[in-house]
């Protein structure tokens, strides 16, 4: 993928003038353009009236400024590509950039990419640190949440790099989604990590999912700890929500391009290029993660006014089901004499 010269093979040009290319391209730009309006109603909706508290608020809104990084920095190479296969499939000596010109615009780009799975871990450690240790302030719980942004913040920021770690930066490629080619090993150990990381995300999400769930059902005749625990519980379901539906993309993401990158010098370049636009779901991750979060958040208010409605009405539900059964008696009573 990295040439000598910055003149696009044929393949490349081939590549990016396809139907193919231009149809998965405008879906992710699609999804890029539905972050940025979800992510303010999001945030917006968070900021005003939330199930959340302000630990979890916290995090969750870091999360979401590292996806719309990544969805800028997506929008950006893709108008590039579909530009260069749009109007200068003539021109492919003007295609391929530097890989040393590349590094600034590729590290905001991989710091939108672990920033997401990063946050998505440190959410779910915040919310089992509040499920498991519920009597602790308020305060305690912000400081986790101040504590593990400063952690994710630079494991974020230096991915990249770390990536890059005594390459030449040499030669050039397609776009800057690409790594560096010296870099390979690396850019595929990166992929792996994602992928670890995801699955074990997808695992603490189930078993705190199923934990809480099992609290709350352990709750239901114990009022005081019933209300007390209730915004708890239902913001860290919501968490688990939002990691599950998160998992399929990210792991299509981390497992698909790093089978397609062991595989490269086996497969045809051509077969490579079709595959890589599909399997490359960051930017669908990054849209799932407001849009599911709005969606819960709407499904949680419905059902505590559904709560409280049940809870108002009780009295005129038992005077219709007590005139039932009276009616029912005197059926009886008539039938007899």
């Amino acid at each position: 993928m990295t040439l000598n010269s910055s003149c696009a093979s044929q393949v490349q040009v081939d590549h990016l003038s396809s139907t193919n290319y231009r149809l998965a391209a405008t879906l992710a730009l699609i999804a890029v353009l539905l972050t940025f309006i979800l992510s303010i109603t999001a945030v917006t909706y968070m900021s005003k009236k939330s199930i959340f508290q302000s630990a979890t608020r916290r995090i969750l809104i870091f999360n979401i400024l590292f996806a719309n990084l990544h969805q800028v920095m997506y929008a950006i190479f893709s108008k590039d590509m579909l530009s260069k296969g749009l109007y200068k499939v003539d021109e492919p000596c003007d295609w391929l950039v530097s890989e040393r010109d590349c590094v600034p615009y590729t590290v905001l780009l991989y710091t939108g990419i672990t920033g997401m799975i990063l946050s998505q871990t440190g959410v779910l450690i915040e919310r089992a640190y509040a499920t498991f240790h519920p009597q602790n302030t308020s305060r305690i719980r912000s400081n986790l949440a101040v504590l593990l942004i400063i952690v994710v913040l630079p494991l974020s920021m230096y991915s990249y790099p770390f990536i890059l770690l005594n390459d030449p930066l040499d030669g050039f490629i397609l776009t800057c989604f690409i790594p560096a080619a010296h870099s390979a090993h690396r850019a595929n150990m990166f992929l792996f990590i994602c992928l670890v990381v995801t699955v074990l995300n997808f695992v603490a999400s189930v078993a705190l999912k199923w934990y809480n769930k099992k609290l709350e059902y352990s709750y239901r005749f114990i009022l005081d700890k019933r209300f007390k625990q209730r915004q708890a519980i239902e913001s860290t379901l919501v968490i688990c929500d939002v990691t599950l539906s998160q998992f399929i993309t990210s792991l299509i993401y981390s497992l698909g391009v790093f089978i397609l990158r062991m595989y490269i010098g086996i497969i045809p370049l051509s077969t490579f290029y079709s595959l890589i636009v599909w399997v490359y779901t960051v930017p669908y991750t990054a849209c799932l993660l407001p849009l599911i979060l709005l969606i819960r958040m709407a499904s949680m208010k419905m059902k505590r006014k559904r709560k409280i409605q049940d809870t108002i009405t009780p009295p005129n539900k038992f005077e219709e089901h007590f005139s039932g059964l009276k009616k029912l008696w005197d059926g009886n009573k008539e039938l007899e004499d």
